[in-house]
């Protein structure tokens, strides 16, 4: 079979990456789909410009019968200098895989928190759906990640916030936040993405979908005595 690539070079001559559209090499990269290649994530992305010219280089020249496609075509071509920049922070990757594909990958931005929270007395959002299927229904406080937030209106006139949360066990899609304080809430979901939020869930022929009450920032109760 074919030999595994051995870098992003090798990858560039033996792939036509004009193939592929500048969003799918990024989506790639920064999903950590080229890390055997590179392990700095931030270095290929900001090089990808020099590698699809690179890697139509090498199949122009293939192409022209000047090499094989298999075979030596590029080998002449001078590797592109890459990037010098270093690589994200832990958080900074998981927020790029979060951005490319919608979810989390390699980890959470939460999971420094996971024993901090336990402490305290949080559930998770997997033990919150487990409880809620055995009890039929749950109420429990959860430490999750908040993205798409959303202010909205209901049809009595209520305002209330439709969003995305994730914890390291999972995450739920479209949730309706009705908070008591519409004001301060909005503050702190302003302020950070990282809450503590009290969330009600009931048993809905398996369907998980909790209505949240409160949220707070997550630090506030880490660090609280």
């Amino acid at each position: 079979g074919d030999k595994p690539f051995v870098n992003v070079f090798d990858f560039s001559r033996r792939v036509d990456l004009r193939q592929f559209g500048k969003r799918s090499l990024e989506t790639l990269v920064r999903s950590g789909a080229l890390d055997e290649l590179d392990r700095n994530r931030k270095r290929v992305l900001e090089s990808l410009d020099a590698l699809v010219a690179y890697s139509a280089a090498v199949f122009d020249q293939s192409n022209s019968d000047q090499g094989s496609l298999f075979g030596d075509a590029g080998e002449d071509l001078p590797e592109p200098r890459p990037a010098t920049v270093d690589d994200w922070l832990p958080n900074e990757r998981l927020e790029e895989e979060q951005a490319a594909i919608g979810f989390y990958l390699s980890g959470h931005p939460l999971d420094d928190y996971a024993v901090a929270l336990k402490l305290k007395g949080m559930l998770t959002l997997a033990e919150l759906r487990e409880k809620a299927e055995r009890d039929d229904g749950a109420v429990g406080r959860v430490g999750v990640i908040v993205s798409g937030l959303q202010e909205r209106k209901s049809s009595r006139g209520t305002k209330f916030f439709r969003m995305n949360i994730s914890d390291p066990t999972g995450q739920v899609t479209g949730i309706a936040l009705f908070p008591e304080n519409f004001d301060e809430v909005r503050r702190v979901l302003e302020s950070t993405s990282q809450v503590i939020m009290s969330l009600e869930a009931r048993s809905n022929e398996g369907q998980f979908d909790p209505v949240g009450r409160s949220a707070v920032p997550v630090d506030r109760v880490v660090t609280a005595g």
